[in-house]
């Protein structure tokens, strides 16, 4: 699980880690914009703001995070990444991303992961 909790771009991610860290980003951002809401009548619209803007910041920057080194495990190159961009090809190039089996053995990104973590 330590693999979901960086912010590196380094290195490669396996399928279900990827699945998981969608998961619990989306989960986390859905009860954040709920607590938020509900806290409209107490806070100001600005500081409301404020923070739904740092979250998603925060949820970008985490998303491009595990895409590029789910990308890695499929032995592609980070940069491909910005077709998901693009409007339909990237929808496209996700679901790749979701279904794919990882390079098998070592690539130029890494180790196998799954390998890596059976020991």
């Amino acid at each position: 699980m330590k693999e979901l909790l960086n912010f590196s771009i380094k290195g490669r991610l396996r399928r279900r880690y990827f699945w998981i860290g969608k998961i619990v980003i989306l989960t986390v951002l859905i009860i954040l914009f709920t607590i938020l809401s509900f806290l409209r009548g107490f806070i100001g619209e600005d500081i409301l703001a404020i923070f739904g803007l740092i979250a998603l910041v925060f949820y970008a920057i985490f998303s491009f995070s595990l895409s590029i080194r789910r990308l890695h495990d499929l032995d592609i190159s980070g940069w491909w990444f910005a077709l998901q961009l693009i409007p339909i090809v990237g929808e496209i190039q996700f679901l790749i991303l979701l279904f794919s089996k990882g390079t098998v053995g070592n690539n130029r990104f890494g180790t196998d992961t799954k390998t890596q973590n059976s020991r």
